[in-house]
């Protein structure tokens, strides 16, 4: 991780420019925003472990050496990065899987009217957030459609299975197949 030019530099310089990195791919729609509150104390992380280490290489040491904070650094990205991937972050294709769960379970319900109640009460998706999401990339898939209504004319309601009234609804395409991951 450090060139042969900041071999020299000092510990806290290096973890200054560690920190700086990971603040800035922590902003909205950066590679860390998913885990930002883990990645806000990154640095801290790693100077935790590169004392750690520095102990471990010697036990009467008084100031972390740089190759120790390397090693910190180092093993923090490691749980950065996991932490992305545990938490799906890290699979920019990850939110799929949710629509492909919808809409399998649209087609074995043998749906031909959707609300968006309907998908967060009753699919494997639980949050009006997540199902309006689903519901987005559905229709760009053409699988759920705008139900047809004269111009100038608002959405009526329709009753959902919960049997309350929601103008946010669709009709299936008859032709959707009831996996979206097969479409390619």
């Amino acid at each position: 991780m450090l060139s042969k030019k900041t071999r020299s530099a000092e510990p806290e310089m290096f973890i200054a420019g560690f920190r700086n990195h990971v603040e800035s791919a922590s902003g909205a729609k950066q590679k860390f925003a998913p885990i930002r509150g883990f990645a806000n104390k990154a640095a801290e992380h790693a100077a935790r472990i590169a004392g750690t280490v520095e102990l471990f290489e010697d036990s009467a040491a008084v100031e972390i050496q740089v190759e120790a904070m390397n090693c910190g650094i180092s093993a923090v990205l490691w749980y950065l990065e996991e932490s992305l991937r545990i938490s799906g972050s890290s699979n920019p294709a990850g939110h799929l899987l949710d629509v492909a769960k919808v809409l399998r379970w649209i087609h074995e319900k043998e749906l031909e009217k959707v609300t968006l109640p309907d998908i967060y009460h009753y699919s494997p998706v639980r949050s009006a957030g997540a199902a309006r999401k689903v519901a987005e990339v559905l229709k760009a898939h053409n699988h759920p459609l705008e139900p047809k209504t004269s111009r100038g004319t608002k959405k009526i309601s329709v009753l959902g299975m919960n049997g309350k009234k929601s103008r946010e609804w669709w009709e299936i395409h008859p032709d959707s197949n009831g996996n979206i991951l097969d479409e390619g």
